[in-house]
């Protein structure tokens, strides 16, 4: 499902003040040449799951970055995940670089791109998590609250769409 006005405006709002900045995208969608545009002369990164509609959308806008990933949860295992998150030390303790955490909601293998830049902005927009058995974005922000509080100068905000978006099935 695409942003809506007002939710996009949003993000812009942050971007107009930290533009140029290194800007890492979880989804590449049909709004994802906007997303590179308003972020002008800085660095704009996607990670997408879908490898034919990265080359659907990257073969229209050769411009863009854009990695594949897979996912290797599904929404149904949340609970678990979560509470797994809460009583691990390894989840709440020692929460440096995710690639070398034992912690099982660290996604320690995307491509090095996502670890080896200070992030500015961050938006979590995928992976798809509005049925129970598609992979959903349990890893995602756990990983990426990693990544924010691990920079060494500077701020990381971060945004998640459809954080309340689920339907059974």
């Amino acid at each position: 499902m695409q942003q809506k006005h007002d939710e996009i405006s949003i993000t812009l709002k942050v971007l107009e003040k930290k533009s140029p900045c290194n800007f890492l995208v979880f989804g590449l969608g049909f709004d994802s040449l906007m997303w590179s545009s308003f972020n002008h002369n800085g660095r704009t990164v996607f990670i997408e799951e879908n490898n034919d509609w990265i080359h659907k959308i990257t073969k229209e806008v050769p411009s863009l970055e854009a990695y594949q990933y897979t996912y290797e949860t599904r929404l149904d295992q949340a609970p678990e995940l979560l509470s797994i998150g809460k009583r691990e030390d390894s989840c709440k303790k020692n929460l440096g670089d995710p690639r070398n955490s034992k912690c099982p909601l660290a996604l320690t293998n995307m491509p090095k791109e996502v670890y080896e830049i200070e992030w500015d902005l961050i938006m979590i927009d995928a992976p798809t998590g509005s049925f129970y058995d598609l992979p959903g974005r349990m890893k995602v922000i756990y990983t990426v609250g990693l990544l924010a509080r691990n920079r060494e100068n500077g701020e990381t905000d971060v945004f998640v769409h459809d954080c309340k978006r689920i339907t059974n099935g």
